[in-house]
């Protein structure tokens, strides 16, 4: 439990347990008890953690294979989920940011893929955030949308 929950930690990043649990449903308590190994979460905690994250089980799976020090396999062209996490966390994807990862990511092929993958998973993470956010002012201005953005 501890290995999983120094996943669910680094997967997280810089986003405060507060937000992860207003975007996934969880409580905080939820998921500080998961992340200080004191609760084993269930698939489906496990699923909206992860959703809310813009992440996979693979992705967690990854995590916890470098939490526990083994190598995760080598993936081209698949996002690297901590940074996707740190991106969300930050709101956005800024010139400064990007120049950063693009200069420690492109040394390879293999790792020049990994970081385009990296940013259009960050970028549909928060596209899909700003769509949800679109949706429930809607809403509330009383131009309510159902669930496929119809107008009512």
């Amino acid at each position: 439990m501890e290995q999983l929950g120094d996943a669910l930690r680094r997967l997280r990043g810089a986003m405060p347990q507060a937000e992860l649990a207003r975007r996934s449903g969880v409580s905080a308590s939820a998921i500080n008890r998961a992340e200080m190994g004191r609760h084993s979460p269930s698939a489906e905690t496990l699923g909206a953690l992860l959703a809310a994250l813009g992440l996979t089980l693979h992705d967690l799976a990854d995590a916890i294979d470098e939490v526990a020090g083994r190598n995760p396999p080598q993936r081209s062209g698949r996002p690297e989920t901590h940074l996707v996490a740190q991106i969300v966390a930050r709101g956005g994807l800024s010139g400064d940011f990007l120049d950063g990862l693009a200069a420690k990511s492109t040394a390879t092929p293999e790792a020049a893929a990994d970081f385009v993958a990296t940013v259009l998973a960050a970028a549909t993470a928060l596209a899909e955030q700003a769509i949800e956010r679109a949706r429930a002012e809607a809403a509330q201005a009383g131009g309510g949308a159902d669930s496929d953005g119809q107008k009512r």
